[in-house]
């Protein structure tokens, strides 16, 4: 398209902001009056302007990205990732703040008209109100439950389609909390490829959390267990508080949110304990950390999971842990097993790894779920 054509600026009549600052080769001066009303004012981020520009003048759509509370391990590294797996797949995204402005700029997402958006993505569709005009989609990989503890209800304002985590009755449920329709597509926050092979590395165990559980007294046998493997050197622990684990002499540290850092840790560790809660195995869901495990080519070894054990099979090494001793005898077991029989294990990795390739790859979570937007824009402008 000629950056020169008037047809095209007299049809889009909304982009003439744009089009001046862009006549002004993005002169910060004309960016300063136009946004700000302040000659002094320092513009932080002038090149975003220029990515917005070539993206509408390629026609290629963009998705904005409200930045995730830094507060919340998961929500920012599964935004890390998809972030990431999105510039892998071709779609341009532009991170946003809470009240819908570009991030380090005076300009509100609402100047750009919708032809050119697939909407904005928000990791948490509970924080705040509805600001813009644009698709509102909000991700969710909690279960139903975590909705009912909730304030579920701040949702039917917020937002205009809802990407759930494989909760069976997740839609039917929602629907009648809200008593609205709503636009649900399914989206797991996986790993994008490459993937690891097969390693065993020092053949202890990767754990990583907060320890919800001995706060909240929700499962003791899980912190009895760790300990156990704590005590014998078996355990790789990481989690964001020291505090929470004083009483591991295996703990790690914090794991930066990149994205990268928890799979190289994994894959370091060699073994990865992937315990889903109780709730996810009722609802037929899963923890992300199985996904982590198979991408970083570990052995995974896994409570007694539904939808672990319809997808993965034997590929998967099972606990018990209705009884923290057993368990430890059962891992304990299986690192034995590592030592004298690797073979079994490496065919289990490439068993798994072709289950996780065909099923489960990122790339094609995002490709399936750009489609879901299209069609829901279709429906709805």
């Amino acid at each position: 398209m000629s950056l020169i054509d008037n047809n095209y600026w007299i049809e889009n009549s909304d982009l003439v902001w744009l089009r001046t600052i862009y006549e002004s080769n993005f002169d910060k001066d004309v960016i300063r009056t136009m946004f700000y009303g302040n000659a002094k004012e320092e513009i932080k981020n002038d090149k975003i302007l220029k990515y917005l520009f070539d993206s509408i003048m390629e026609n290629e759509k963009i998705l904005f990205l409200n930045i995730p509370d830094i507060y919340k391990p998961s929500e920012v590294e599964g935004y890390v990732r998809i972030r990431k797996c999105f510039k892998k797949i071709g779609i341009k995204t532009i991170e946003v703040t809470d009240e819908c402005y570009i991030l380090d700029t005076n300009i509100h997402i609402d100047l750009i008209p919708k032809n050119f958006i697939y909407g904005l993505l928000k990791m948490n569709g509970l924080k705040n109100e509805k600001r813009t005009k644009h698709l509102i989609i909000t991700l969710l990989w909690n279960t139903i439950k975590y909705l009912e503890d909730g304030n579920v209800y701040q949702l039917y304002d917020n937002t205009d389609l809802i990407t759930s985590c494989g909760d069976t009755n997740f839609e039917k449920r929602l629907k009648i909390y809200l008593n609205k329709d709503m636009f649900i597509t399914p989206l797991r926050l996986t790993i994008a490829m490459p993937l690891n092979g097969p390693t065993f590395g020092e053949k202890k165990c990767f754990f990583a959390g907060i320890n919800y559980e001995e706060f909240e007294g929700r499962n003791y046998n899980t912190i009895r267990f760790l300990k156990l493997l704590d005590r014998y050197n078996l355990l790789n622990l990481y989690g964001p508080n020291k505090d929470n684990w004083t009483r591991f002499m295996n703990y790690k540290g914090l794991i930066p949110f990149d994205g990268i850092s928890l799979i190289e840790k994994i894959k370091e560790s060699g073994i990865c304990l992937v315990l889903s809660s109780e709730d996810k195995n009722i609802r037929g869901i899963c923890s992300n950390r199985i996904f982590e495990a198979i991408a970083a080519g570990a052995v995974v070894i896994s409570n007694r999971n539904k939808f672990i054990e319809e997808y993965f099979g034997d590929s998967i090494h099972y606990i018990n842990m209705e009884n923290e001793i057993l368990a430890f005898q059962e891992v304990k077991k299986i690192i034995d097993s590592i030592n004298t029989n690797p073979s079994e294990f490496i065919d289990k990795h490439n068993k798994r790894h072709n289950i996780f390739v065909k099923n489960f790859l990122l790339e094609n979570e995002l490709n399936r779920f750009i489609d879901d937007i299209n069609d829901k824009n279709k429906d709805e402008y």
